[in-house]
């Protein structure tokens, strides 16, 4: 039985550490990231988005403007590679860990359509971690998140329901800082 398990929740939250106790094959996009820029922090490369910016007009636009649209191309061509990786492990009969933030209602929706005709169940994995806790774990990390961003996260993020397509939701509580969630393969 291929099972989907799609990971949400802030930087820091816990995810990636969670997703390596579950079973199944773990697919990142901070590791898509790392594997075509060296980094999951850098968003892009000229080279790696210069088919898609020809067809924008960015003349007038400010050098801030530019950079969103280019994130955003990237972005969408690093969850096109991500979401492709899940649905060949699927098609094969492998459970996926989709190990991302998957913060936005819209998207979390846009992947299961994708990989829900692969997967015999969509699970969702929600880290439900105090901010705090989140900032400290990133604070600790090589490659980290700016405060700034996870703020701006925390209160844009759209909490999980079962109407996006998932067959089960499960929120996982970091209860006390510092402390790492107590996971054990067969809980899930």
């Amino acid at each position: 039985m291929a099972i989907f398990y799609m990971m949400c929740g802030l930087p820091g939250s816990g995810k990636s550490t969670y997703a390596k106790h579950l079973k199944g094959e773990i697919v990142s996009s901070d590791v898509m990231r790392e594997t075509l820029f060296g980094t999951s922090l850098k968003m892009f490369t000229e080279e790696f988005i210069s088919e898609e910016i020809k067809s924008y007009d960015t003349e007038n636009l400010t050098s801030k403007e530019l950079y969103l649209v280019k994130s955003k191309i990237a972005s969408n061509k690093i969850f096109t590679l991500v979401d492709q990786l899940a649905i060949d492990l699927l098609s094969s009969g492998e459970s996926v860990v989709y190990d991302a933030t998957n913060l936005y209602r819209k998207y979390r929706v846009k992947t299961i359509e994708k990989v829900r005709p692969y997967a015999d169940q969509i699970i969702c994995i929600f880290m439900d971690t105090r901010i705090d806790d989140c900032i400290d774990r990133n604070a600790n990390r090589e490659n980290s998140v700016p405060v700034d961003v996870i703020t701006r996260m925390k209160f844009a993020m759209e909490f999980p329901k079962y109407f996006e397509g998932f067959d089960q939701i499960y929120t996982i509580r970091s209860v006390y800082k510092g402390r790492k969630p107590n996971v054990r393969k067969d809980d899930i």
